[in-house]
């Protein structure tokens, strides 16, 4: 029997694991290793910056629902991985494996722009969406740049900040509490609008999810009001707005900064696993391209583009299969299609739902918006989060 480890419990993680467990043997044991005791619901990170989500419902403690699969959880930090050995080594300890799967997910390049580190603000955790809130607090009805470099994967909730910012759905932090999106709990009371302006490498809105998406958030963004600079690289973040590579300087009380990804450094200290950027190559059966006992999904891979939650699964689905069919020896026979499917806000209530298959089937590409994806959004929070939780 065999010892499959899972780095990383975020969604592509918990994916795996779940449907690993359920389709090998308990015979086979099962490890999930975690820097974090805990799980974040990343796609509501904008609603907690808005005040209409409270970081409490949306985490979630990972060992008891981990050891209800029947699957043990390690947290721990992973400083590299001896794909040549199958050895994980961890700060406190080593742990050998037959079968690894790489889903520790990606951090961001603040240092990509001169000043980013310091003065830009991102988007991966509660902590920095709770800062987020608070400079927003400090700065209301001042302008906020919505920063896009070349590259990210980060793009939806980008331009779910600009329109909710613009359309007035923040928040301020106040002593009383009350009911947030869909009788949630946070803020209430009065609202705040932002001069926002979105400043993007893309020649289109969205163009990496599709003409149809590209199109309809065009529209979105000008009904809002936001100022879309397209084709714009920055050249410095500071403390007053954004430096342009044209010369403009677009002032901003606040800027987010979404950057293109970086891997762990636990993949940057391992010899051959990954590229330059930390991030590893894979198949489309998300194995590795230097090690057959080594699969990757979500942030953690090479594959360029959007990065979502969706996706992450939807790897993580080809990889458990994968990885089933090794150790059965049988030839592997599923495979990653790429394709985009999403639920977007765009304020007031509304929202964005799209699908989009570049490769594929160009031709299913959808993008329909209204207060049915908005609410659409809301349930499938609840139900991720009590489907694992």
């Amino acid at each position: 029997m065999a010892r499959v480890v899972i780095l990383g419990a975020g969604f592509g993680g918990l994916a795996a694991a779940r449907r690993l467990r359920r389709r090998l043997p308990r015979g086979h044991e099962m490890v999930v290793v975690g820097e974090d005791d805990h799980f974040t619901f990343r796609p509501s990170l904008p609603w907690v910056v808005l005040g209409l989500e409270s970081v409490e419902l949306i985490v979630r403690p990972l060992r008891p629902a981990l050891e209800r699969l029947g699957v043990d959880f390690v947290h721990d930090v992973v400083e590299s991985i001896d794909v040549f050995r199958r050895v994980v080594h961890l700060r406190r300890r080593r742990l050998p494996y037959d079968v690894l799967l790489v889903a520790m997910g990606a951090d961001t390049d603040r240092a990509a722009v001169p000043g980013g580190e310091r003065y830009g603000f991102p988007l991966l955790t509660p902590d920095q969406a709770l800062k987020a809130r608070q400079a927003l607090a400090g700065a209301l009805g001042e302008p906020v740049v919505v920063l896009l470099l070349e590259g990210t994967g980060h793009l939806t909730p980008a331009y779910e900040l600009a329109l909710t910012l613009a359309r007035g759905d923040f928040r301020p932090p106040t002593r009383a509490t009350g009911r947030g999106l869909a009788g949630r709990k946070g803020g209430a009371g009065r609202r705040a609008v932002f001069r926002v302006h979105v400043v993007t490498e893309e020649l289109k809105p969205l163009e990496r999810c599709g003409i149809c998406v590209s199109r309809r958030m065009e529209r979105e963004l000008h009904r809002a009001g936001v100022t879309l600079h397209l084709d714009a690289r920055a050249v410095a973040v500071g403390a007053g707005g954004v430096e342009l590579a044209d010369g403009r300087r677009i002032q901003a009380a606040v800027t987010f900064l979404f950057t293109p990804y970086l891997g762990q450094g636990a993949v940057l200290r391992s010899p051959g696993l990954g590229d330059g950027r930390g991030l590893i190559d894979t198949d489309w059966t998300q194995r590795s391209l230097v090690s057959q006992r080594v699969f990757a999904v979500g942030d953690a891979t090479a594959f360029p583009g959007q990065k979502t939650g969706q996706i992450a699964e939807a790897q993580a689905a080809v990889a458990a299969d994968a990885i089933v069919a090794l150790l059965e020896g049988r030839p592997i026979s599923r495979f990653y299609r790429p394709q985009v499917i999403g639920l977007l806000e765009l304020g007031g209530g509304r929202g964005l739902f799209f699908r989009h298959a570049p490769v594929w089937d160009p031709r299913a590409d959808i993008a329909l918006a209204g207060r049915w994806p908005h609410l659409a959004k809301v349930a499938w929070a609840r139900y991720f989060l009590t489907r694992y939780f």
